[in-house]
C-alpha cells in the first residue's frame, strides 16, 4: 500500500508546492494545529481528549494523520490535486456535488458517518447510471445541517465534491439525476458547473479543510430556505463532534476515483 500524503514531509514542503487560494502556509497551518488541539483537550470525552494529544505531537517526521489536522489535511489535499493531475490532465473540467438521498443516508440522527457506506453507494450508483467509462474524481465532505419547520433535527450529512470531464456534464445530468430525487431534506442532490474561472479555488473546494454547519427552515417539499450558515470553528459547540466524525471517517478514506482507468 502507498505511504500516505499525510506522513510524507514532502506533501508538507510548501516549497514544492504553489499556495492555493486562502491555504495557510506551514506556520500557519501549525499554530491553527494548536489552537484546534487546545480547543479539544478541554473536552471531559476521553476520546476527543486523545485527539487533542495527537494533535499537539504532530511534528516533522512525526504525523498524526488525524482527520482535523489542518497540516495532515493540506497534505492529502495536495496529493489530492496530484491525482486530479494524473487522471484528468488538462481536459476542460466541471465540478460536480452528489448528496446522497437514499433512505440510509437521510435520517435525522448523528451516527458516525460510514465512508465504506458512502463509496459502495456512489459506486454502485455511478456503473448503474452507465457511467462506467468517465472519470470522477471527488473528495468527501461533511456538513452539520440543522432543520425547523415541519422537520425538526439535527444530522451529519456526507456528501462528494468531485470533478469530471465537462464534455460528459450533460449525460451525467440526465442519467445520475434519475438516481438522486429531491427529498424533504435534500432540496439539490446533484449539481454540475463547468469550471470556466478560478479553477484554483474551484479545485481547492473539492478537497475540503473547513467544515460547515447549515441550519434550513423546511415549510414543505418544495418550500426551504436556508436561515443561517457557518464554518465550525474551534470557539464552534460541535466543532468536537466534528472532530469525532472526521477521525471515524479517516483522512485517507476521503478521496474516490471512478471510471476511466480505474
Amino acid at each position: 500500500m502507498a505511504e500516505p500524503a499525510w506522513s510524507n514531509e514532502y506533501y508538507h514542503d510548501d516549497e514544492n508546492f504553489e499556495l492555493l487560494v486562502d491555504e495557510k502556509r506551514s506556520g500557519g497551518r501549525l499554530r491553527q494545529t494548536r489552537q484546534y488541539a487546545a480547543a479539544l483537550a478541554r473536552s471531559s470525552n476521553e476520546a476527543i481528549q486523545s485527539i487533542a494529544m495527537r494533535l499537539r505531537s504532530c511534528a516533522v517526521f512525526d504525523r498524526c494523520g488525524e482527520g482535523i489536522c489542518p497540516q495532515c489535511m493540506s497534505a492529502e489535499k495536495r496529493r489530492f490535486l496530484e491525482r486530479v493531475e494524473a487522471s484528468l490532465g488538462q481536459t476542460p473540467l466541471s465540478s460536480i456535488t452528489i448528496v446522497p438521498t437514499a433512505d440510509q443516508f437521510s435520517r435525522l440522527s448523528i451516527p458516525a458517518v460510514d465512508i465504506g457506506n458512502h463509496k459502495t453507494y456512489l459506486k454502485d450508483i455511478w456503473v448503474a447510471a452507465g457511467l462506467a467509462p468517465i472519470p470522477l474524481i471527488a473528495g468527501f465532505d461533511v456538513s452539520l445541517e440543522i432543520f425547523s419547520g415541519c422537520v425538526v433535527g439535527n444530522m451529519w450529512s456526507g456528501h462528494w465534491h468531485g470533478l469530471v470531464p465537462a464534455e460528459h456534464e450533460v449525460a451525467i445530468k440526465s442519467r445520475l439525476g434519475s438516481f438522486l430525487p429531491k427529498t424533504l431534506l435534500v432540496a439539490k442532490p446533484l449539481l454540475l458547473k463547468e469550471i470556466t474561472r478560478t479553477p484554483n479555488r474551484a479545485f481547492s473546494y473539492r478537497f475540503k479543510t473547513l467544515f460547515d454547519v447549515h441550519h434550513r427552515h423546511v415549510e414543505s417539499f418544495n418550500r426551504r430556505r436556508l436561515v443561517s450558515w457557518e464554518i465550525i470553528r474551534p470557539t464552534h459547540p460541535a466543532f468536537s463532534e466534528l472532530a469525532r466524525v472526521l477521525a471515524e471517517i479517516g483522512l485517507t478514506s476521503r478521496i474516490i476515483e471512478l471510471g476511466g482507468r480505474q
